[in-house]
């Protein structure tokens, strides 16, 4: 019988939902302010000027950088032909603009601008009255592209009109977002509209606002927030109407077009954008957690014990030969991340080694050629007792790989269920895999694997035979459209146990949780990914190097230190004997290798004294130099 269980924080909800959503206000006159409460427009508070924007320039758009929660605004000169635009970062404590790169030459004359980060690949999109279509990039500051011009869709009911667009906004603004829509606001038809492909320019029509825009005086700004409790979108716009000199604020409905007056702002205003809070904790608790998204194939991490906070997000670069990210797995014998690249065309494959930090790959060796079908869900982990990587997909293919040439170490035996096996006789599915007691020098391990269609976790012994074992029948109903999946498996040495982690996209769900699984297959829900992110690969982050015996020194001997009391329960004492004219390192590792404690025991000491109270009741090993001692803590 399937085991699962949910574990939920009502108040963590509540407080979510109590938390009023902000909006920056960029006014006409060059001040950014912030507006605590979108149910309140027109109490704004931390204004301030704008300072350090490129002479002749002024700030023609904001918007928060989903990635990181940067505000980003573009400082233009509409009175220049080249080098009239500058990308800046804005400090919204001091109010200082930086600049991203160099200034770069666009065509977005004198009208309304719209400027909005595309959360699905981090490119900023930059839309103009005159029709001008760009996209920058928010790193270099660079433009990567000049889309096509601005016009409304063959067969819309304002096909041939000419678009007159000032505002626009993308839906899904969250670091991890792989979906989004583009919508835009047209001042002239007074009308919403999506911008669809928004590379291609083309416009369709959603539905009249119901906004009559000062002409005299259009000040117009657009935004999108994504709500993470409701998981839904609310987009405003604030606008200049009839003949007043100063901006109201109105919701508007995506389905429809149609806005509602939220109250008046109090002063004109140039731009808004809903505040996103990219604030990441220094420390955290559990494991660190790889995962690589559906779509992008981005590196994201988040810890164990809090999935829903993406710490960070990096493009994976320095694939060759067209390859795709399919696997990935932390190697045991260097803690390193290392990923299979695969071409299904041509199924060539390398293996990678990949910089964390910056999702840099290194390619290893030259690769060569293995069958893993097309667009097949595909198995990568370490064998933690040979050093070599298991490589299985859902067509059913079984390989073992060298990690130090990156070559094939051998093609194993297909897939399949074992004679007398509840699953006997029908095609196997698995599409993640997992080795446990993931530590160098492991001597024992079993592989286990997830089969996606038949919902069954199984262990593949022996793993060269590709010989699967159902072990529970009924693991989890995934989702039809999106039936990837990740398993790991930790082994935590001070507890002595292998901890599973589990990512899937359940039946009901639209978007990947993380679980915990046992060797039994009993899942446990922890929480979902990110704020809606489909991961279909994680690996976690191994600490646990097992070092092999150093060598000793009995305390009897000359030379060596002495411990006492031993068994101790709190205050472990070392003699020397004799000081020193430099300083002493000491560790204390527990019996699997690991360092759970170290000190630094000053020059001219030859007594110390190790607080152990942190540490739990067993067997430790204290090490100085090339001596070292077991002591008992009680």
């Amino acid at each position: 019988m399937k085991k699962f269980f949910l574990f939920f924080s009502f108040s963590a909800l509540l407080n979510s939902n109590l938390i009023a959503q902000q909006l920056m206000v960029l006014t006409d006159n060059g001040q950014i302010a912030l507006m605590q409460d979108i149910a309140s427009p027109s109490t704004l508070s931390q204004n301030m000027a704008i300072s350090g924007v490129p002479a002749g320039m002024m700030i023609a758009g904001i918007d928060y950088r989903p990635n990181t929660g940067e505000l980003y605004g573009l400082a233009y000169n509409s009175a220049a032909l080249t080098n009239n635009a500058q990308l800046v970062v804005i400090n919204t404590t001091t109010g200082m603009a930086n600049a991203i790169g160099s200034p770069v030459s666009l065509n977005l004359g004198s009208g309304g601008i719209g400027f909005d980060f595309n959360p699905a690949v981090d490119r900023i999109r930059i839309v103009a009255e005159n029709g001008m279509n760009y996209r920058l990039h928010p790193v270099t500051g660079a433009l990567v592209a000049t889309d096509g011009n601005l016009a409304y869709a063959v067969g819309d009911i304002h096909t041939g009109t000419t678009p007159h667009i000032v505002a626009c906004g993308y839906t899904n603004s969250y670091i991890g977002s792989e979906a989004t829509t583009l919508y835009n606001y047209d001042k002239g038809l007074d009308v919403l509209v999506s911008q669809v492909p928004p590379n291609n320019g083309t416009l369709n029509t959603i539905g009249t606002s119901g906004l009559a825009v000062n002409m005299s005086n259009p000040t117009t700004g657009m935004d999108i927030y994504f709500n993470p409790v409701t998981k839904t979108n609310m987009a405003f716009i604030n606008a200049n109407v009839g003949t007043a000199g100063n901006d109201n604020l109105y919701s508007v409905n995506l389905s429809s077009g149609q806005t509602s007056n939220l109250g008046n702002i109090g002063v004109p205003v140039r731009d808004i954008a809903a505040v996103i809070n990219r604030t990441v904790p220094a420390t955290f608790s559990g494991e660190l957690v790889y995962g690589l998204t559906k779509v992008n194939s981005n590196l994201v991490t988040f810890s164990s014990d809090d999935p829903t906070t993406i710490r960070s997000l990096k493009a994976i670069s320095g694939l060759v030969n067209n390859h795709r990210i399919a696997g990935m797995d932390v190697r045991p014998a260097d803690l390193k991340l290392y990923a299979l690249g695969y071409n299904d065309t041509s199924k060539n494959f390398a293996v990678y080694r990949i910089d964390t930090a910056t999702g840099a790959a290194t390619k290893i060796g030259e690769g060569g050629t293995i069958d893993l079908g097309m667009g097949e869900r595909i198995g990568f982990d370490f064998n933690p007792t040979v050093d070599r990587i298991r490589v299985t997909a859902t067509n059913a293919a079984n390989y073992r790989l060298n990690p130090e040439t990156g070559g094939l170490a051998a093609t194993d035996t297909a897939l399949a269920y074992v004679a007398g096996d509840v699953h006997a006789g029908t095609d196997p599915h698995v599409g993640a895999i997992a080795y446990i007691n993931s530590y160098k020098n492991a001597t024992t391990t079993m592989l286990y694997g997830v089969d996606e269609v038949n919902n069954a976790f199984v262990s593949i012994a022996p793993p060269n035979q590709g010989a699967l074992n159902t072990i529970m029948s009924s693991l989890l109903m995934f989702n039809s459209t999106d039936r990837s999946t990740g398993m790991d498996f930790y082994y935590d040495s001070v507890a002595s146990v292998n901890k599973g982690y589990f990512a899937a996209n359940s039946n009901t769900g639209l978007n990947d949780s993380l679980y915990t699984i046992d060797q039994s297959g009993n899942l446990y829900l922890i929480d979902a990914i990110g704020w809606g992110v489909q991961i279909r690969e994680i690996a976690v982050q191994l600490q646990f190097t097992n070092h092999q015996a150093v060598s000793t020194k009995d305390i009897s001997k000359p030379n060596a230190f002495n411990l006492y009391p031993n068994p101790v329960q709190d205050k472990l004492m070392i003699d020397f004997g004799t000081a020193t004219a430099q300083d002493r390192q000491v560790s204390i590792s527990d019996i699997t290798g690991k360092v759970v404690a170290e000190q630094l025991i000053p020059k001219n000491s030859s007594v110390f004294t190790f607080e152990l109270n942190a540490l739990p009741q067993g067997i430790y090993i204290l090490k100085s130099g090339l001596s070292a001692a077991k002591f008992m803590k009680l």
